[in-house]
Order: C-alpha cells, then sequence, then structure tokens
C-alpha cells in the first residue's frame, strides 16, 4: 500500500515553532507557557489514547486526536497532521478502522519524540 502522509526523516526537527513564534509575537515568555502547557497535557493524553487503543475505543481516540490537533498544528508537526486528522476522522466517525493501528503506531512515536525534544525547547525560554 502506497503511503500517502507525510514521511518523517530522523534527521528532521519534530516541531517547527514558526507559527507558535508568530502567534505569541516572539514573546518568550508567553512562548514557554505554551510550550509547558503541551508538555503538561501531552502524556495524559497519550496514555489515555493507548488505553483505549488497548480497548479499541476508538470514539474516545479520536475524541483525544481532535482535541490535540489544534496544538499539534501550531508546533508545525506537519509530518504527522495527517494521519492524526484520518485518525480523528476514523475514530469519531467509525471508518476506516482497519488503518488505525498503523496510523497510531506512527503518531504515538511522533508525539512522543516532540515531547522530549520540547522538555529541552522549553529550557531556553527560562
Amino acid at each position: 500500500m502506497e503511503e500517502k502522509y507525510f514521511k518523517f526523516k530522523p534527521e528532521m526537527n519534530p516541531y517547527d515553532l514558526t507559527a507558535l513564534t508568530t502567534m505569541c509575537g516572539g514573546d518568550p515568555s508567553f512562548m514557554r507557557d505554551f510550550i509547558q502547557l503541551f508538555i503538561d497535557t501531552t502524556p495524559p493524553n497519550l496514555e489515555s489514547m493507548k488505553e483505549y487503543r488497548q480497548n479499541k475505543k476508538w470514539v474516545e481516540v479520536g475524541e483525544i486526536l481532535h482535541k490535540i490537533k489544534p496544538t499539534v498544528e501550531l508546533f508545525g508537526m506537519n509530518h504527522i497532521i495527517t494521519e492524526i486528522k484520518l485518525a480523528e476522522r476514523a475514530g469519531r466517525y467509525g471508518h476506516d478502522l482497519d488503518q488505525m493501528d498503523s496510523w497510531l503506531d506512527h503518531i504515538v512515536p511522533q508525539l512522543e519524540e516532540a515531547l522530549a525534544a520540547l522538555k529541552e525547547e522549553v529550557k531556553k525560554y527560562g
């Protein structure tokens, strides 16, 4: 099956803060707050998503993906946004569920990598 989504390459940064910088007007304090919010909210969302996935509660997985999608877009995680949108719709509307595991196998580790990198990034903002 041909992949129709953006393929992440290991040498790429797992996020791009251009949109966040623009939204925050370059204010380091404001940026730090947004990054910290991502750091604080992502782990519980990932844990819930993993639990729902294990129990095949796809509607709930879709709801979590819907909730994190704006932040993923704001943080320039373009390499996973298409899959997030596809998995969100699949979960919420019950179609293409046979693809969910494949999508989540890509989304979850990429979010975890971005989370780890952003924990270092936030230190730059004091």
